[in-house]
């Protein structure tokens, strides 16, 4: 944050150190954000698809080989192979949020709810370009109320 930022960035910004916290390398400052207030639990195969793919003898992974093209030479060097989930993969996702002050909730519509939509709409992890990590949320539940229609329709921007 610098003299040319807008009282909205500084707000934006303020809001992503309170959910996910600072690096603590700015021992310095004192920005009194409290802790963080996310946790991003691992995310296991979803039980059904598991079973699923264990009944049709799916892969769990698999093996894309790619490599780079001299356009003017016409010939391909640098052969490497990826190692990736395939399409259609199934995961169970769960994140908490702690609510410590009142304006809390809001950081949670405003902020973490759009960066996940954000991530549907771009990619999780490398290789986004080549499709890899491409994302969709289904059945979001909020305090175990199902919150999927209203992400689906959700405006990131």
């Amino acid at each position: 944050i610098n003299s040319a930022t807008t009282d909205a960035e500084k707000k934006a910004c303020e809001a992503i150190l309170k959910i996910f916290g600072s690096s603590g390398a700015d021992k310095d400052d004192e920005t009194g954000f409290g802790p963080t207030r996310v946790s991003f639990s691992d995310c296991p195969l979803d039980d059904d698809w598991k079973e699923e793919a264990k009944k049709n003898r799916w892969q769990l992974t698999e093996v894309k080989s790619e490599n780079s093209i001299d356009r003017i030479k016409g010939t391909a060097s640098n052969p490497r192979f990826i190692e990736r989930v395939p399409e259609g993969t199934k995961f169970k996702f769960l994140v908490t949020f702690k609510v410590l002050q009142d304006d809390d909730e809001q950081l949670f519509n405003d902020y973490l709810l759009k960066g996940l939509k954000l991530l549907e709409i771009d990619a999780l992890g490398g290789s986004g370009s080549r499709g890899y990590g491409r994302i969709k949320f289904e059945r979001l539940k909020l305090n175990d109320q199902d919150i999927s229609s209203s992400f689906e329709n959700l405006n990131p921007f």
